[in-house]
């Protein structure tokens, strides 16, 4: 899911002059040398990118709807608020102004795309996978497995717990209920975050507080295997916040686990 790029719909875009790029084809910074770049989308990569790109481009205008923004967001970065039209040489936000820019960068993240597969064969409305049990197991194909569909998680360690709750489904110690229970159990979950206000498209995302935490002691007892130690969401949490508070530096820092419910931070 992180190889078809998604393009927002922005109005005369076509018209515009100057370059547009998905974040999957940023590859080096001194191509934006001297040169005013608006940075669509503000998660990690737009963050990452804007601030790299910073340190050669004229300006850089980092475009979002984010509520709160780190406070240690550099400066000297511009922040503005969603494109939402172009013209040949200039960017127009929704809140009316507009600005000069050289390159677009989008850093709108991903649509999930399997051309690989028979046509029919899964749905991938509203960015949510169906027909898949516990996000993972096709539910009239249980032989077909699919390992990392959800998004904004710790990918390494779940993933890697993911490939062990996949063995056993596949090996049948992890037993499966009638197609008619999974497919009400899928349903079910995304209704619940439908009620709790979620967008249609938030059914693969697990960023929000300990969602995927809680999937993973799912996944594991329903496999029968070891959920991932404490220390990992203890971990990764620390490390967010120091990102939130640190943006310029958190990714300089070493961490040692020393133990399934502990670890030591060793350079800060």
């Amino acid at each position: 899911h992180d190889s078809k790029p998604n393009i927002p719909d922005i109005a005369d875009m076509d018209k515009f002059c100057g370059k547009i790029l998905h974040s999957r084809d940023y590859r080096h910074v001194e191509s934006f040398a001297n040169q005013r770049v608006a940075v669509l989308g503000m998660h990690y990569s737009g963050e990452d990118i804007a601030i790299q790109v910073s340190t050669q481009a004229k300006r850089v205008y980092a475009c979002h709807r984010r509520k709160t923004m780190s406070p240690s967001f550099p400066d000297d970065i511009i922040q503005k608020p969603s494109i939402v039209r172009m013209t040949e040489t200039t960017a127009v936000f929704t809140d009316g102004t507009e600005a000069e820019v050289d390159s677009v960068i989008f850093c709108t993240g991903y649509k999930y795309s399997f051309p690989f597969l028979q046509e029919g064969l899964i749905s991938t409305e509203n960015e949510r996978v169906t027909p898949l049990y516990k996000h993972m197991v096709h539910i009239d194909y249980p032989n077909l497995i699919f390992v990392g569909i959800p998004k904004q998680w710790n990918h390494f360690p779940q993933i890697h717990n993911q490939s062990k709750v996949a063995v056993a489904a596949l090996e049948g110690r992890a037993p499966l209920p009638s197609k008619e229970e999974m497919k009400r159990e899928s349903d079910q979950e995304y209704q619940d975050l439908l009620d709790a206000g979620k967008p249609k498209t938030y059914y693969h995302f697990f960023g929000d507080e300990d969602r995927q935490w809680r999937f993973n002691k799912e996944l594991a007892e329903w496999a029968g295997i070891e959920p991932l130690p404490p220390v990992m969401e203890k971990l990764n949490d620390y490390v967010m916040l120091e990102r939130f508070n640190n943006l310029l530096g958190f990714n300089s820092i070493d961490y040692q686990v020393t133990g399934p419910d502990s670890f030591k931070v060793l350079n800060k």
